[in-house]
């Protein structure tokens, strides 16, 4: 059986590791890429950050990870699934929209693009003189 690169970091690091790693000392124990222990770790249910160390520099903070131990019988809870941003964000606009032409008496039009034009008129370009 292929061993996936959380087998590796949960089962022969974290777990035997009380005091958590870091992400580049896991990567270097592994030779794996930083940037996939990194990916890997956030996406891991039972990895979390245990606590947050000053750079061996001393200019900034790198976080260590810890591992806990999962039962065999945990289910995941079960929770709704997130509405999409796009149906959040045309809500969102169509209200704020509504208040503003409440507000101002003023109509603003979607164009559709994304930006949002006033519409004024007569522009300067269309007056007879």
């Amino acid at each position: 059986m292929k061993v996936t690169t959380k087998q590796k970091i949960r089962d022969e690091l974290l777990r035997s590791r009380p005091n958590g790693l870091t992400s580049k000392e896991l990567s270097d124990r592994l030779s794996i890429n930083p940037n996939l222990v990194r990916v890997t770790l956030m996406n891991m249910d039972d990895a979390y950050i245990y606590k947050w160390m000053f750079t061996k520099a001393g200019h900034g903070f790198v976080s260590v990870w810890k591992c806990v131990q999962v039962p065999e019988n945990a289910t995941r809870p079960e929770t709704p699934p997130p509405k999409p941003r796009r149906i959040y964000d045309e809500k969102y606009k169509a209200r704020k929209r509504a208040m503003y032409a409440a507000k101002c008496g003023k109509v603003i039009q979607d164009t559709g693009s994304g930006v949002r034009t006033q519409i004024r008129g007569p522009w300067p370009t269309q007056v007879q003189l």
